[in-house]
C-alpha cells in the first residue's frame, strides 16, 4: 500500500516497516519503541525521496521569467 504525502511524494508501507524491522533487530528487539522506528524509517524515505527528485530534476532556466539573463550583459558583448 502507498500512501500519499505530499503531491509528489509516496512512501511505501511495505519499505517502512523493512527498514522499521531492521533497525529494531539492530537496537536489540526490544518492545515499546514500535512508533518511534517507524517513524524514523518514514522520514528516512522521505528524505531519499526528497533528494533523488533534487538530483534528477531537470535545472531551473537563469534569469526571471521573461528569459532575461541572471545578470546584466557587458556593453563589450552586447550585439546590435
Amino acid at each position: 500500500m502507498t500512501r500519499t504525502l505530499t503531491q509528489t511524494s509516496h512512501v511505501d508501507y511495505g519499505e517502512v516497516a523493512r527498514l522499521a524491522f531492521a533497525a529494531w533487530q539492530k537496537d536489540g528487539a526490544l518492545p515499546g519503541r514500535e512508533l518511534l522506528y517507524w517513524a524514523e524509517a518514514e522520514n528516512q524515505l522521505l528524505a531519499t525521496h526528497q533528494w533523488l527528485r533534487a538530483v534528477t530534476s531537470p535545472p531551473t532556466p537563469p534569469g526571471p521569467a521573461t528569459g532575461a539573463p541572471p545578470h546584466p550583459v557587458p556593453p563589450s558583448l552586447q550585439t546590435t
